[in-house]
């Protein structure tokens, strides 16, 4: 299930004979990315997936057009501003669109802020005698390695290593971490990785088993397991005064400093490491710190006490000798890109993005502290109606504020800064929670909303939940999705338009706020005009798109409970052109985030013939049943089923629209998407798309819904004939004859024609019409032709004979004059047949202009290289996608398709075994493989490794290969991975999530040695007892033979005598839950190598704590412990164990 990764992928790219691999994960982020180029936060909510560019879909709600005002203006320009345009009662702030910060000021007066707001940003940018301030949630001051705020950046100036460092800040803590968390308040990180950083500077209430807070100084090496140095203030932080914090190392000892005093020392003596994510001022995606921190340095040499004293109560110049950054927080500038940055005083020119509400105030230490409040903001802002919904306010001001909400939606309670609603079925859209925030130096009255969505299902064997907003489910929480047999298959699912000639999109998986549609009803009950099918209808606009391309759509959803017709449901999109203008390069279409059993072991494929695309699970060992959906009445002009982690590839982009992808061979967590169009709509113009949504026992289960559905849905109409125009590929200035298919749909016969025909000017030239062989050829019918910009104008006239069978009606003759890899869409806007008086049923057609290929040349740079092989190989498991031209210039054995096989024949062009491309068996020889392969069991131990061999015998001509590798991640863990018997020559490229090893491999020479192919070692984490676990090698792929299943596995058992006896654990570990995901039981085991104070406790992903499973001093040892999370909702949660200085968190989903 898709909604929180803390999960990495393990990806290695080998050129000789081993591969050692190391677990790693991904990053954890609460919050979402203002615009820092280069990185996206997001928060990570579907397993698998850390999406570079999409927003969130809970946190994100409500994008305004001031997204780039993200400073709070200073109270006292605020009341200027208010008495310049005599506006006492509206407050302004920053518009955001995070959380329950919806604000009303910024949409009244947007047109009145712009000229004030320039004039006052400058003077905000440029005050000096300032301090940050953090309001402990999600606010920080950072910049990445690989994205620095100024193009003269010196990263390497913060990155630190050695044995000679110094930090020191100043620090106004407004309140402290609660037990079991920390505030940041300078880091150099290890990203969401052990051993977490390099060196830091926090507040720390991790370290006793008490709520007992202190500033902490930590340094680690970098290696895993960590190995750190710690230094710990014996007394409890001051809230509400100025400290000065400093700590240092000089190979030999840590040391803190509070107020100039040495407080704590400690012996160390190991190298800085090198961390690996950037510097963070206030927090990385946890951990955030509260308050003021001020004169922010960082030095290369070790301070004396004497030294730190003479200079902490004053500034810098920032040229001092060993400082080699100074972020005295006196001044921030915007870049040309719309970042905020505070500045790095020193020549390392390291200025930092200011995020989220960090801010700078103009309290400078020592000085003292009033804020007045100036905003709300909330830690959820999505409710669904019928289900309880829950936030946190967020607030700044000093002293701390108190909180009245004065109002709210019905139904809503407030308990201290906390909110509790169930919203009703008639409750739907935004909601005002109306705020009045007051300290001793100000009050606001701040209005923030609530959106709460309303979901539909359309009931029958299949349960398909609809939005009125066109999506499908609920973004991975309330239990919501397809559901068939109580087996939920879909995370997310989302209905989408693109208008390609202007970048213009509505709608989008995981939309939300300004790029989700805008409902303007709720759901009403129609008529269905199918028969034996009840409906329901909504209707939504694009308005929230800040580029919008002005449509209303009316979404209606039919379904029946009747035999044959009770597994899908029928989803009917009609989009209105209410732009005011003609669009004239619009596509729909249907995405889908399918999560099915295990999520990263489901495959996909389309067929073609029924324009269907499904996802399944191999096997079907957690899920066994098959999910997908077809297109009814359009012609699919684009098809992808695309793994995770290229969404951004995909969602909210006109790549997609015209790209026909290849089915995925391997497992993984994929996404499906069906594209059609162009479309040309003028103003007022109605356009209708129709899908199916179907759930089933088998692939040809599914399939007949497809048929059904299709059947179904263009023959319930009372329709005299139907008419279709064929899809063909050709190439650029072929020539092509495009038949129009005609289908009697009645006892009638039909004695004229007329109909409109577009969509082609923008890569067809028309040259006439062909009858030959045809049904008009043959009664002899007559034509006319009118060719007006993008449209023909085609009048039939009944000649010898009327017509009364079916076939081809007629041939449309064009010269295909576009670009490759695009489709050209020939659309039929109008049909009438004699009288007009029954309709027509149409399904559109166009040609796909095929690439030319440049072959070997995969990333079309003009050159073959063994990068180009390299490619292949990513994409053949996933770690890459490979586009049109792309696929064309990778097939340099021109059978059609792109396998592992491609990359060795570039090879081999590469060191000259072969001089031409494409692949020519008759010069160069036969490119068929054999081999056959074994495993053999085995007897394992546990807290021990165990090699897993795969053998190769009668092997011969092995250029490549590719293929997967399965094992129980509940009692073993891949360590390492070699290939012994391949030659030095040999690329392999390989990935592993939850259990499934992806690999494929290449060479310039063949292979075929007998012996071991493929080394697997794991690491046993768990005793097997009296059960038993298998390895298998699932699939694999010798060159372009037949991809072969299940070839060959080893069982695993217990070994005798040794099993059961006790081996002590020699390092901390916990072990990822099992199973996961669950519902509503799972496990967690750990070891521990000596006492220790052990915590485990579970998190939501708002980072608080709901459930203690563990708080207790423990002896040596491996447990196990039960979580029954049946008094917990459907998501993500996080666990994190603390024992002694070890700390690891990992995630878990709960599926109900």
């Amino acid at each position: 299930m898709e909604i929180l990764d803390t999960r990495g992928k393990i990806t290695n790219i080998k050129s000789q004979t081993s591969n050692k691999i190391t677990n790693s994960r991904n990053q954890i982020s609460y919050g979402t990315n203002i615009g820092v180029s280069g990185e996206t936060m997001t928060k990570i909510y579907r397993e698998g997936v850390m999406s570079e560019n999409r927003t969130n879909p809970i946190s994100t709600f409500y994008q305004e057009p001031f997204e780039t005002m993200r400073q709070e203006l200073p109270d006292k320009l605020c009341r200027i501003y208010r008495k310049l345009y005599s506006l006492k009662n509206l407050v302004v702030t920053k518009n955001r669109h995070n959380c329950l910060n919806h604000h009303l000021g910024g949409i009244i007066m947007k047109s009145l802020l712009i000229s004030f707001y320039l004039l006052v940003f400058v003077c905000v940018l440029n005050a000096q005698n300032n301090s940050a301030f953090f309001d402990g949630s999600q606010d920080r001051i950072r910049v990445t390695d690989a994205s620095p705020v100024n193009p003269n950046a010196n990263p390497s100036a913060y990155q630190i290593t050695g044995k000679a460092i110094t930090v020191e800040a100043w620090i106004y803590p407004m309140s402290l971490p609660k037990n079991s968390d920390a505030g940041i308040i300078v880091s150099r990180p290890y990203w969401s990785i052990e051993p977490w950083q390099a060196f830091e500077l926090r507040i720390d209430n991790y370290w006793s088993e008490n709520d007992d807070p202190r500033i902490e100084w930590i340094i680690s090496d970098g290696n895993v397991p960590g190995n750190w140095g710690v230094t710990l203030d014996p007394n409890p932080p001051v809230v509400g005064g100025w400290t000065h914090i400093a700590g240092t190392y000089d190979g030999s000892k840590l040391r803190l400093y509070i107020n100039g005093n040495l407080v704590d020392e400690s012996d160390y003596t190991a190298n800085i490491g090198t961390g690996t994510t950037g510097f963070y001022i206030g927090g990385l995606a946890w951990e955030y710190f509260n308050g003021l921190i001020d004169e922010v340095r960082l030095w290369n040499v070790v301070r004396t006490q004497s030294e730190i004293q003479s200079t902490m109560n004053g500034t810098l110049a920032g040229t001092e000798s060993g400082l080699n950054g100074y972020w005295p927080m006196d001044s921030m500038y915007e870049t040309s890109s719309g970042i905020l940055a505070a500045v790095d005083k020193t020549s390392n020119h390291n200025d930092l993005a200011v995020q989220y509400d960090a801010k700078l105030v103009p309290f400078p230490q020592g000085s003292t502290v009033q804020i007045a409040p100036t905003y709300v903001r909330g830690s959820n802002d999505y409710a669904l109606t019928g289900e309880l919904f829950s936030a946190k306010l967020y607030i700044d001001g000093w002293p701390v504020p108190s909180i009245s909400v004065t109002q709210k939606p019905s139904g809503m309670i407030v308990v201290g800064d906390s909110l509790f609603w169930t919203p009703q079925e008639n409750q739907f859209g935004w909601f005002p929670v109306a705020v009045t925030v007051s300290n001793s130096s100000g009050t606001i009255v701040d209005t923030a909303y609530v959106f709460s969505d309303v979901i539909r299902s359309a009931q029958n064997q299949v349960c398909v939940d609809v939005t009125h907003r066109g999506k499908l489910g609920a973004l991975g929480m309330y239990e919501k999705g397809i559901l068939y047999k109580s087996e939920n298959g879909l995370f997310a699912g989302d209905f989408s338009l693109v208008d390609r000639d202007n970048a213009k999109f509505a709608g989008g998986l995981y939309s939300s706020g300004s790029t989700s549609f805008n409902p303007i009803e709720g759901f009403t009950t129609v008529p269905s005009r199918f028969s034996g099918f009840t409906a329901f209808k909504t209707s939504f606009t694009d308005e929230w798109e800040m580029n919008r391309i002005g449509v209303r759509v009316f979404q209606t959803v039919h379904s029946s409970t009747t035999t044959g017709d009770d597994k899908y449901a029928i989803l009917e999109y009609s989009v209105v052109n209410e732009s005011g203008a003609p669009i004239g390069d619009l596509f729909a279409q249907l995405t889908t985030d399918f999560d099915i059993g295990t999520p990263g072991n489901n495959l996909g494929e389309y067929d073609s013939l029924l324009q269907m695309t499904c996802s399944y699970e191999p096997g079907g060992a957690d899920n066994p049943y098959f999910y997908g959906f077809s297109l009814l009445n359009q012609t699919v002009s684009g098809v992808s089923i695309f793994i995770n982690g290229t969404d951004h590839l995909y969602v909210r982009t006109v790549e997609p629209c015209n790209a026909i992808m290849p089915n995925p061979t391997t497992p993984g967590d994929y996404r499906n998407q069906i594209s059609t169009g162009p479309f040309n709509l003028a103003q007022g113009e109605t356009l209708t798309v129709a899908f199916a949504v179907f759930a089933g026992d088998s692939l040809n289960d599914i399939k007949n819904s497809a048929v059904r559905a299709k059947q179904i849905y263009n023959y319930e109409v009372n329709s005299i004939a139907s008419i279709k125009i064929d899809s063909l590929t050709a190439y650029p200035l072929d020539t092509v004859n495009v038949p129009v298919n005609f289908n009697l749909t009645s006892d009638t016969s039909v004695s004229s024609a007329e109909f409109n025909i577009s969509g082609y000017i923008k890569g067809l030239e028309y040259l006439g019409i062909d009858t030959a062989g045809t049904l008009t050829g043959s009664a002899g019918w007559s034509y006319s032709v009118n060719e007006i910009g993008d449209s023909l104008l085609i009048s039939w006239f009944a000649g010898a004979e009327d017509i009364t069978s079916s076939g081809i009606f007629c041939k449309l003759k064009f010269r295909v004059i576009g670009d490759a890899c695009s489709f050209i869409p020939i659309n039929i806007q109008r049909a009438i047949f004699n009288t007009g008086d029954n309709s027509v049923e149409i399904s559109n057609g166009g040609v796909s202009i095929l690439p030319i290929p440049e072959y070997g040349d995969v990333d079309e740079n003009g050159l073959i290289q063994a990068y180009d092989a390299s490619l292949i190989l990513k994409h053949v498991i996933g770690l890459d996608i490979l586009y049109c031209q792309g696929l064309a210039n990778a097939d340099v054995t021109d059978n059609g398709s792109v396998s592992a096989l491609d990359a060795s024949v570039i090879l081999q062009y590469g060191v000259g075994l072969i001089t031409s491309l494409p692949y020519d068996t008759t010069e160069y020889g036969d490119l068929t493989a054999k081999g056959d392969f074994t495993m053999t069991e085995s007897q394992m131990i546990t807290n021990t490794s165990i090699e897993v061999p795969v053998f190769l015998s009668n092997g011969n001509n092995i250029l490549s290969f590719e293929g997967c590798i399965t094992y129980d991640t509940q009692y073993m863990e891949l360590s390492e991975i070699n290939w012994p018997t391949l030659g030095s020559e040999f690329t392999v490229i390989s990935t592993e999530t939850d259990g499934l090893f992806r690999f494929a491999g290449a060479g310039s020479l063949p292979d075929g040695s007998e012996g071991t192919f493929i080394r697997a070692i794991f690491t046993i984490n768990e005793p097997l007892g009296n059960n038993t676990t298998e390895v298998v090698l699932q699939s694999l792929r010798l060159n372009e033979e037949d991809v072969k299943s299940n070839l060959a596995k080893t069982t695993l058992s217990a070994a005798v005598g040794i099993q059961s006896s006790i081996i002590l654990p020699t390092e901390f570990s916990i072990n990822q839950n099992h199973p996961n995901p669950f519902n509503p039981v799972t496990n967690f085991k750990y070891a521990i190598p000596q006492k220790s104070d052990v915590k485990l406790n579970i998190y939501n992903v708002q980072g608080q704590i709901i459930e203690t499973l563990v708080n207790q001093t423990q002896e040596q040892g491996s447990y196990k412990v039960t979580w029954d999370a049946s008094g917990h909702s459907a998501g993500v949660y996080l666990y994190r164990i603390t024992a002694g200085q070890f700390t690891d968190v990992k995630k878990c989903i709960l599926l109900k």
